[in-house]
Formats: C-alpha cells, sequence, structure tokens
C-alpha cells in the first residue's frame, strides 16, 4: 500500500475485503492468469540475478508473486474454500528460519523502495499488533527477525522498539 500510493494508486481490495484488510497469500491453493504467472516468473528471475544471497528461488514462493503483481496492477482475490479434508500445515522449523523471513522481508522492502526509515516504522507498527508478541520466547524470536532485517538494510539491529502501554 505504501509503495502504490506513492504512484498515486491504491490495492483493489473489493475481492478479498470480506475477510479483513491483508488478504492470507500463505496459505491456500492459487489461481494465475497467465500474465500474472508471466509477471512473477519475472520477478523470480530478477530476485535471483539481483539478491541470489536472499534464495527467494527457494523461500519466496508466495511473495515475489504477490508483490510484483500487486506492484503491477494485478488484483487479488480470496475466497473461503469448503473441503472435508484440513489443509495441511506447513511450517520452517529449521534452523534458517529466522533468516528465511528476514529475507522476505529485506526483499519485499527493498523491491517496493521502502526507505529504511520508513520500512523500521512499518516493522514496528507490525510487531505489537501480533499475538506472538504476547509470548516471551515468541517476542524474542521477533526481536531477531527484527535485528536481521534492520542490519541488512543498513541499521545497527540495535534501535529501540518503543511501545507505549496505556492504564
Amino acid at each position: 500500500q505504501y509503495a502504490l500510493a506513492r504512484e498515486a494508486k491504491v490495492i483493489n481490495m473489493q475481492y478479498f475485503a470480506e475477510h479483513g484488510l491483508i488478504p492470507d497469500f500463505h496459505s491456500g491453493f492459487k489461481l494465475y492468469t497467465r500474465e500474472s504467472a508471466q509477471i512473477a516468473l519475472e520477478g523470480f528471475l530478477k530476485v535471483q540475478q539481483a539478491m541470489p544471497q536472499l534464495d527467494m528461488m527457494r523461500y519466496g514462493s508466495e511473495a515475489v508473486p504477490i508483490v510484483e503483481i500487486v506492484a503491477n496492477g494485478g488484483t487479488v482475490g480470496q475466497v473461503n474454500r469448503i473441503t472435508l479434508e484440513t489443509q495441511p500445515v506447513v511450517t520452517s522449523v529449521r534452523a534458517k528460519r529466522l533468516e528465511t523471513y528476514a529475507n522476505k522481508l529485506i526483499w519485499t522492502l527493498t523491491r517496493l523502495s521502502i526507505p529504511y526509515a520508513s520500512a523500521k516504522q512499518l516493522l514496528d507498527n507490525a510487531i505489537p499488533r501480533t499475538l506472538l508478541y504476547k509470548d516471551g520466547n515468541a517476542l524474542a524470536e521477533l526481536m531477531g527477525l527484527r535485528r536481521e532485517v534492520f542490519q541488512k538494510l543498513g541499521g545497527t539491529g540495535n534501535e529501540p522498539l518503543f511501545v507505549h502501554g496505556f492504564s
């Protein structure tokens, strides 16, 4: 939204509005038009050439297509799927989990030319809103993710997170 707003554009939300402000593009089946599949493929090829260290060809299977398609004016839709089978849950429980998620954020922020100060605030806005913020172990992992992202974007990684409590 931030990147498109700088171009005086907005995301077409009408096809996922009933499910919330942010579509769930990390789960479920994907259906692409030929044009959107071409945009996604070109995005993967560009990121592999420009930033191979992020390994987005392996770990960016949801992030790259959605960012590239929306950045190029595409429309995202989301529907509820009724099924008798539960959807399998895939999680990253390997040692590189923090780096993998950080790389997705680093690529997204870099791809969309989000300035460091804005990127920092966007991430800091998101952290207190997540339920993970309420769990000590999960918060430590979130702060590690934040540190990794900020370091790779040119910060120190030790920038304080100011969250004000209200009583």
